[in-house]
């Protein structure tokens, strides 16, 4: 149990019970007392009346109850053990507790904290541990009779632990408190942040303050409890000076029903309470459960409803976009066969041959007299029609040409007679092109070229 400030405490000695009521946590507020008698087998009848009437008077005040218990209900004292965790130093403690505790009779609820860890004079670590005993039939009985008179018990601490915890929650720091019970014995208390660390039992008066002396250490000392004259005069004459705070002439009772919602252990607890207590955690880790799957299948549904929602998004702007990127693939495509038609004629238009140059070339390489007048080309192919006087020239001539190659008669050659008399010869060849190279702008003496005759459409 962590400490807490909510809810009353109460004290428990053998024959009393004290509570301080009203104030928060304690810290202020009335006290009330009333008288106990002792156990009846596993109940107690006198707290459960007792606890009734507190119950009655705290009125609207938390039911959670924070209990005290003094000696002999409770022994306390450190013990150095290996070191353990928590449920093991737990398990063993209450397993060997007649081992370990003075008073154990019979079955014991037990509760420790860790007070330090030290090294061993063998070397292996040691922890000392302040633990607590208290017999099991004590332990039921206070938490039936405080169920019974409807309360909760939040938890059961020592009382010097609630003592501690009250004086440290008013004076931090490292402390000795001394702790007068009035029946000549006192508690020497090591306090650190409010928390008990140390308990050792001293006799009262100045009968032991050497040792108080050495167990301050530097530390502040604090009383606590009924007032002891001798002990004042012993604690002056070693140059101690211990001070008292706003719980002067309290008893020890009053000041630990007031820690008591403080106290940071070590606090018991019964099997009874700590099985209930596994339960409604294991409950409350099933509920937990149960809504962190509920809100994870929420989350997935969520997650999936959005999915499809924009699935649905997708799916209606793909439908929107559908025709234009048709519209545009069909574009696209005829784009690009156009584009293709175009390199096509290209491809074309640079490997076929320019026919003007051809005739140009061709025209100019005639011999004198000769003419053409039709001219047929297809690929690398011509065939060439024309009058010349001599026909056998023009052969010769495009045998020794290097821009054509292949010349031959594609027909027989014919003597025609022209208008106004004269008769040509009509020869048609047919030839490949070898190579054409530019064609030069070809400059003729006056007089040395015929001019072509009228209607024969011919070229020279």
């Amino acid at each position: 149990m962590s400490r807490s400030g909510n809810g009353i405490g109460i004290c428990i000695t053998a024959d009393r019970v004290t509570a301080i009521v009203g104030g928060a946590g304690g810290a202020s507020g009335r006290g009330w007392s009333a008288e106990l008698h002792g156990l009846e087998g596993v109940t107690w009848p006198s707290l459960e009346q007792a606890l009734t009437a507190l119950a009655s008077i705290a009125g609207g005040a938390s039911k959670a109850l924070h209990v005290a218990l003094a000696a002999p209900l409770i022994e306390l004292r450190p013990i150095v053990l290996p070191p353990l965790d928590e449920e093991a130093m737990q398990l063993l403690l209450s397993r060997h507790a007649g081992r370990y505790f003075l008073g154990a009779r019979g079955p014991q609820v037990v509760g420790a904290i860790r007070a330090a860890t030290v090294g061993s004079e063998t070397g292996s670590l040691e922890s000392t541990v302040l633990a607590a005993a208290a017999s099991t039939r004590v332990v039921t009985a206070i938490e039936h009779a405080a169920h019974a008179a409807g309360w909760q018990v939040a938890g059961i601490v020592p009382m010097e632990a609630a003592v501690a915890a009250a004086v440290g929650a008013r004076d931090g720091g490292e402390l000795l408190v001394l702790a007068l019970h009035g029946t000549g014995t006192m508690d020497a208390l090591h306090v650190a942040g409010g928390a008990l660390r140390g308990v050792r039992r001293l006799r009262a008066g100045g009968a032991d303050g050497a040792l108080i002396a050495s167990l301050s250490a530097g530390h502040r000392i604090h009383l606590a409890g009924s007032s002891d004259p001798a002990l004042a005069k012993a604690l002056a004459d070693l140059g101690l000076t211990a001070a008292r705070g706003t719980d002067a002439g309290d008893d020890l009772a009053r000041i630990a029903a007031r820690g008591a919602p403080l106290a940071a252990g070590p606090i018991l607890v019964s099997d009874d309470v700590r099985a209930a207590r596994t339960a409604r955690s294991a409950t409350l880790a099933r509920w937990l459960g149960g809504s962190a799957a509920a809100l994870l299948l929420a989350s997935a549904g969520l997650e999936w409803w959005g999915i499809s929602r924009e699935l649905s998004a997708v799916s209606a702007e793909r439908a929107t976009l559908r025709p234009k990127l048709g519209t545009t693939l069909v574009g696209r495509s005829t784009v690009e066969t156009a584009y293709r038609r175009l390199g096509d004629l290209q491809a074309a238009e640079r490997s076929s041959p320019q026919w003007s140059r051809v005739i140009a070339t061709l025209a100019s390489e005639l011999p004198e007299g000769s003419y053409m007048t039709t001219f047929r080309g297809r690929g690398d192919s011509l065939v060439v029609d024309g009058l010349a006087e001599r026909a056998a020239g023009v052969f010769e001539m495009l045998e020794r040409s290097t821009v054509f190659a292949g010349a031959r008669s594609a027909a027989p050659v014919r003597r025609e007679v022209q208008e106004g008399g004269e008769a040509l010869e009509h020869y048609t060849i047919a030839l490949r092109l070898a190579g054409l190279a530019p064609v030069a702008r070809a400059t003729a003496a006056p007089g040395s070229t015929p001019a072509p005759r009228p209607g024969s459409g011919g070229t020279r």
